[in-house]
């Protein structure tokens, strides 16, 4: 059969391949067989439907060339990118502005200057679940969540990188794991730089003695600084290593340790979510706490679904406590709406 001309209207995207257009996700093989194709004279009309502007092929086999055979390590932007958020993570760790540090924040956007966005929100929410419970008490530290959060991102950018891991779940899980230990090291690093900063406190104090303030200034900005590079320096070091010998490392895993770390990553997000319920319980709270873990169990319901539910319970809730406020302000309302309407009723 003579062919001239093929349409190329879509190839859908999986674990290992590139999304090199809108329609279009290559991995290796896909690419050289229509390199192939290519070379035996065949023409390609790249589009879904005829309405559709047409891609150019050429420009779209060397943009797969460039991201499948050049994918061993990530890119210079990607790298640079890294450690600007991996920077803004460790200075929002003691700044606790634009919450960079949050697992949810910073996981995510891993996932999506790497091409895994999808993969870098599931981690974040997971991380965060067993972040919540994490607090400084006295002179107790808690563990590190910024490091926690960017390192268990690149490692599973790593390990997804070549397209070569057996199960995206286990390069999730396996990273969830990870962060654990990784976040408790940290806190050798965060007493390194809060032994430094001690230096430039004095530092400061004798430039207030003599009113040099731009010192002080000059200072401040090195001492958040420290922070921002006791994330970033780790996170530029993880980013160096191959994806291969990560990719390799998970896929050598045997199962049986495999399927503990997916336990394991679950009862410490359990722990976590746990300790936070500890901390807020009340006699008030414990009613949306049942009803959250009821409603949870409903497979109709979406992840947004749950939100705008608890989101509209938290809104009913604080309405009708301001107006209790307000109406019993001058007859001895209790300030509790849902205690006062039960008594009523």
């Amino acid at each position: 059969m003579d062919i001239k001309e093929i349409n190329l209207g879509s190839i859908d995207y999986s674990l290992g391949k590139d999304v090199i257009t809108t329609s279009v996700a290559m991995g290796k093989e896909d690419y050289e067989a229509l390199d192939k194709l290519r070379k035996m004279g065949i023409k390609f009309d790249v589009r879904k439907v005829p309405t559709d502007k047409g891609e150019n092929f050429d420009n779209m086999m060397k943009k797969a060339k460039e991201q499948l055979y050049y994918e061993g390590f990530m890119s210079t932007m990607q790298i640079i990118l890294i450690f600007l958020i991996a920077f803004l993570a460790g200075t929002e760790g003691v700044l606790d502005q634009f919450q960079f540090h949050q697992p949810t924040v910073s996981c995510t956007l891993i996932g999506l200057v790497t091409g895994h966005l999808k993969e870098g929100v599931i981690l974040g929410g997971s991380l965060q679940l067993i972040t919540l419970g994490w607090a400084n008490v006295g002179a107790a530290i808690a563990p590190d969540v910024a490091l926690a959060g960017v390192s268990a991102a690149i490692i599973m950018v790593l390990g997804l990188q070549s397209g070569d891991v057996s199960n995206v779940n286990t390069a999730i899980n396996t990273s969830i794991f990870i962060a654990v230990p990784i976040a408790i090291a940290g806190l050798f690093l965060t007493m390194i730089v809060r032994t430094i900063s001690i230096s430039l406190v004095h530092g400061m104090d004798r430039a207030a003695e003599t009113g040099n303030f731009k010192a002080i200034d000059g200072l401040s900005i090195l001492a958040v600084t420290l922070q921002g590079l006791r994330i970033a320096i780790p996170a530029l070091i993880i980013c160096l290593i191959s994806p291969e010998v990560v990719t390799n490392a998970l896929n050598s895993m045997p199962k049986w340790l495999t399927e503990g770390m997916v336990i394991g990553g679950g009862m410490v997000a359990a722990v976590g979510y746990a300790m936070v319920i500890n901390l807020m319980e009340t006699k008030e709270t414990w009613p949306f706490f049942a009803l959250g873990f009821a409603i949870s169990a409903l497979s109709e319901l979406t992840l947004i679904a749950l939100g705008v539910i608890g989101i509209s319970l938290a809104l009913i809730y604080t309405t009708l406590k301001n107006a209790s406020k307000n109406n019993n302000s001058g007859n001895g309302g209790s300030g509790d709406p849902l205690g006062d309407i039960l008594n009523d009723y």
